[in-house]
């Protein structure tokens, strides 16, 4: 404001030449534009400055809204990797809802269940025990030994009966004998397979002595050979033989051996029926109820000590 020169000559309304030639305005149309004028806002060019300013702040705004844009982008970006490998898997916890029921009936259940009936399998378990007692003298024994088979049937559906005294051979040329007569079952049908019946039963070697004494081993039935039934018939050894024995033994009074074989039986009892819990199979339920105990005697033992014998027995379940 400073550098601005006033004019020379003061500048009034009431020095502006005026038109004579025109027509001086009615108050009317002096009044309405007049009011115009107050209503009219006043229109101004906008300068090089103003329109450079507004250039500059279009390009701003448009920078600005990329900038957000590229973020935007990059943040959904970061959290569908985040989220893709966070939610990848899932894990599922199922809780079986579980009822204590009681059955008032009767119950059956087979070695060879038909589908919807309950089935059972067989558990042998054999432990053998000792006791030391004095020796009263010598004797000569013989001895067979014995264990348990199982006999299978895959020739047909027909039950077939063997004889006692049947014969059982292993690859070896043992004969093992049963000594009492047997039914073993014929093929049935499970889940559309045909299968071999099959019964449990123990055999006796041919013979006494040690030389019986083996393994787990499979079987022919030599009575089969040259007929179709001979390779369809056959048997596997559940336990290993055992008991054979030829020799000399210490001897017991009678009384001793009674008492060393209660208490050989309490032991053998207390293993086998903790051994029937302990090795169940997955899947099966152990009912001691059911257990089958069975003892045997064996030969006696010698012992370190020449005046005192060992009484021994086998336990099975």
């Amino acid at each position: 404001m400073k550098d601005m020169i006033p004019p020379t000559e003061k500048r009034s309304i009431r020095n502006i030449p005026m038109d004579r030639t025109k027509k001086p305005q009615s108050d009317s149309s002096f009044e309405e534009h007049s009011e115009e004028s107050v209503d009219t806002p006043l229109r101004s060019t906008p300068s090089r400055n103003n329109r450079y300013v507004q250039r500059n702040n279009r390009r701003g705004t448009g920078r600005k809204i990329v900038w957000w844009g590229g973020g935007i982008l990059v943040v959904l970006i970061v959290l569908f990797i985040i989220l893709s490998s966070v939610f990848s898997g899932a894990t599922v916890t199922v809780t079986p809802r579980e009822a204590t029921v009681t059955i008032d009936s009767t119950l059956t259940i087979s070695n060879n269940p038909e589908f919807g009936e309950l089935g059972f399998d067989t558990l042998i378990f054999e432990e053998e025990g000792s006791y030391e007692v004095e020796a009263s003298g010598e004797e000569e024994i013989e001895e067979p030994a014995s264990g348990q088979i199982v006999i299978f049937n895959d020739f047909d559906e027909n039950d077939q009966r063997l004889i006692k005294n049947t014969r059982f051979e292993t690859p070896e040329g043992l004969i093992y004998r049963i000594p009492e007569s047997v039914v073993v079952p014929g093929q049935y049908e499970e889940n559309g397979e045909l299968l071999p019946g099959s019964v449990e039963v123990t055999v006796y070697a041919d013979s006494p002595g040690e030389e019986y004494n083996i393994g787990l081993t499979d079987f022919t039935i030599p009575g089969f050979e040259g007929t179709p039934q001979f390779q369809d018939f056959y048997a596997r050894s559940l336990v290993p033989m055992t008991g054979g024995f030829v020799g000399t033994v210490k001897t017991v009074t009678e009384g001793d051996r009674e008492t060393a074989e209660e208490i050989i039986r309490q032991q053998l009892e207390t293993k086998l029926l903790a051994r029937t819990q302990a090795e169940t199979p997955e899947g099966f339920i152990a009912y001691p109820e059911t257990a089958h105990l069975s003892f045997e005697t064996l030969p006696n033992a010698e012992t370190d000590d020449e005046d005192t014998a060992l009484v021994r027995m086998e336990g099975k379940v």
